[in-house]
């Protein structure tokens, strides 16, 4: 069967090593990144994501180093985390102080670092018009909407769609158990997202590839196959979100079984297209690890 992971799961990462649970200093992030975006794991790694904060830091970090001694001839492909506001009344100005410290950062970066998305949570859903209006301005950058967990998810995830240009992102997990949206909700995003054909990442609490609790916060993680087999066998097959839940819920590695026909767990299954196809909608996950994901597909034998 090969690598599926690398047949399936190319560039899945986003790196977020200055983000929780890690909070790596910029410099040791930076120095984690390029390690990896040029060794044996550079084929798991996309962009290098950073919050709007840390953005000076970083112009401090590059102006240590040569464009060569940074990515070589490349920049270092970025994605920005824009900075959350409490209510829609202070939506606008902190989204244009984001903007504002976007178009610096870049000026100083030159060619030495390109932000290439852009991801901010908006505070609700009932201006979610006013918020996605403001963002498709950005026509140049990959634009990712967190919604607030509730249910009015799959709603705006059908208004968003109708914007054409935006993408959502789901938040999986976090530093306390009330961070972990239920098998459920993330079921019901995925089935939204499928049904409107709007793609999507998620972020937070996905180092392993499979589901498995967590005693210190009592909670269950999401695992990023999980969903990338659920948003596949949603595409292949017409699941209900209770179905879709079944998949997430998942903890045995051994019950993700590569077939020659693609991918089964239980009685759902999907052919290779559709876990090709998926990964169009499925784009992937910011992870303040590289190597957790690497190994844990290592356990469960889909990498080498």
């Amino acid at each position: 069967m090969g690598e599926p992971a690398k047949r399936w799961l190319s560039k899945v990462v986003d790196y977020a090593g200055v983000f929780p649970p890690a909070k790596l200093a910029v410099t040791d992030a930076v120095e984690n990144y390029l390690a990896a975006h040029h060794g044996p794991n550079r084929w798991i790694v996309d962009r290098f994501v950073i919050n709007v904060g840390r953005l000076e830091d970083l112009i401090v970090e590059l102006d240590q180093h040569t464009p060569e001694e940074i990515n070589g001839r490349d920049p270092i492909g970025l994605t920005v985390v824009g900075t959350a506001q409490p209510d829609h009344k202070h939506w606008k100005s902190g989204f244009d102080h984001d903007v504002s410290v976007m178009e610096r950062f870049q000026r100083l970066a030159e060619n030495r670092a390109e932000v290439l998305g852009f991801e901010i949570r908006v505070p609700d859903h009932e201006h979610l018009e006013h918020y996605t209006h403001d963002l498709k301005g950005f026509s140049n950058l990959d634009i990712f909407v967190e919604l607030p967990w509730g249910p009015m998810v799959p709603e705006s995830i059908g208004l968003i769609a109708a914007m054409d240009s935006l993408n959502v992102k789901a938040r999986t997990g976090g530093v306390e158990a009330s961070a972990f949206p239920s098998a459920i909700d993330v079921a019901g995003f995925i089935q939204a997202t499928v049904q409107s054909n709007v793609p999507f990442k998620c972020t937070a609490g996905l180092h392993e590839p499979v589901a498995h609790p967590d005693p210190v916060l009592q909670a269950t993680h999401h695992g990023f196959v999980n969903i990338f087999a659920a948003t596949a066998f949603a595409m292949e097959q017409e699941l209900s979100r209770k179905e879709l839940a079944q998949v997430l819920e998942v903890q045995d590695p051994a019950a993700f079984v590569v077939t020659d026909e693609g991918l089964r767990v239980g009685e759902f299954a999907a052919s290779s297209d559709a876990l090709q196809e998926a990964r169009e909608l499925f784009l992937g996950f910011g992870c303040c690890s590289i190597q957790e994901p690497v190994e844990g597909l290592r356990r469960m034998g889909w990498l080498s």
